[in-house]
């Protein structure tokens, strides 16, 4: 994987930590925001949370 962005690069290498733990629970949940809509977003273009692009 190759991230676009900070974020998602801080997305990706917590799930290698993650993989890489020794002792590993029975069930795993993870839970990942992205594109979360909120003012000012324009400037994002194509990046633009769904919610803008539909809007739009």
């Amino acid at each position: 994987m190759k991230p676009l962005n900070p974020y998602g690069e801080s997305k990706n290498e917590f799930d290698i930590w993650a993989l890489k733990q020794q002792q590993k629970p029975f069930f795993w949940a993870g839970l990942k925001f992205f594109n979360v809509y909120g003012p000012n977003e324009y400037h994002k273009g194509r990046m633009a949370s769904v919610v803008l692009h539909a809007f739009n």
